[in-house]
């Protein structure tokens, strides 16, 4: 009994050292003598994130797939992974941390963010996860807010997102079809609705989003002039700002007009 245990404790020994060579080799974009896995944590540390993004950018889209497949990864695999790696470290299997599997699914989705239109060809990947139900549905719209018009093709699954149980999720949406400039007869109606929602982040994204429009969203003035009284302490400015951008003459009427419309 006791050998079988022995023999036992090989192989899982054996098993889990190849798994940890395999994940410590995985091949991957290096910039300044740095890798891939090692910039992309700076996401997750104090470094400065416009170091990192500089460094996402020159590593191009060849670290798209690696980034990819940690997004779509499921959070108990990377739990795993990191677990077997850090096991590896302590057998002293692994001397330095080169794997693309230790940093979280956030910091793997503000990498491809960096890289904006460049990174469109993930965006059928990235329907796809959100269509099979992916646990990190705020990533993949952050993501799709950070393309912009490339990722005209997800549209139908960011309209869907704008009104997800997620408020994450919900405000990345509303940035992502701010971002796409698709018709304001699509994103008009979209954002109006979205005036009512509970998360007051999603509020001022769709606030700025109806400024952007311009008069085209003449007919969400009714909705937006209850918020310039809102308790909330962002809600009556960017409300206000959203009023001088659509119709000046509104904001004079509800005594919110400011100087900078007149150059608009």
């Amino acid at each position: 009994m006791r050998r079988k245990y022995v023999i036992g404790a090989l192989a899982l020994t054996a098993t889990l050292a190849a798994l940890i060579l395999q994940i410590s080799s995985s091949p991957q974009p290096s910039f300044k003598g740095k890798g891939l896995s090692e910039w992309v944590r700076g996401y997750e540390g104090n470094a400065r994130h416009a170091d990192v993004d500089e460094a996402m950018r020159q590593m191009g889209t060849n670290s798209l797939p690696i980034l990819l497949r940690m997004v779509g990864e499921a959070e108990w695999s990377v739990v795993a992974k990191r677990k077997v790696f850090n096991f590896g470290q302590k057998l002293h299997l692994v001397k330095s941390d080169q794997t693309p599997l230790r940093f979280s699914r956030e910091a793997a989705g503000e990498a491809i963010s960096a890289l904006g239109p460049d990174a469109k060809d993930v965006v059928p990947v990235l329907v796809k996860m959100y269509e099979r139900g992916h646990s990190d549905e705020q990533v993949i719209m952050r993501v799709l807010a950070s393309i912009g018009p490339p990722a005209s093709n997800a549209l139908p699954i960011i309209l869907r997102a704008t009104t997800n149980k997620d408020s994450g999720t919900r405000a990345n949406a509303i940035v992502a079809l701010r971002n796409l400039k698709v018709q304001p007869a699509i994103s008009v109606p979209v954002l109006i609705k979205a005036l009512d929602d509970d998360y007051y982040l999603v509020v001022v994204d769709a606030l700025w989003g109806l400024g952007e429009a311009g008069i085209e969203a003449n007919v969400a003035i009714p909705a937006i002039l209850p918020l310039l009284k809102s308790t909330n302490n962002v809600l009556p400015k960017a409300a206000s700002d959203a009023l001088n951008q659509i119709d000046p003459e509104a904001a004079k009427a509800a005594g919110v007009w400011a100087p900078w419309a007149a150059n608009k």
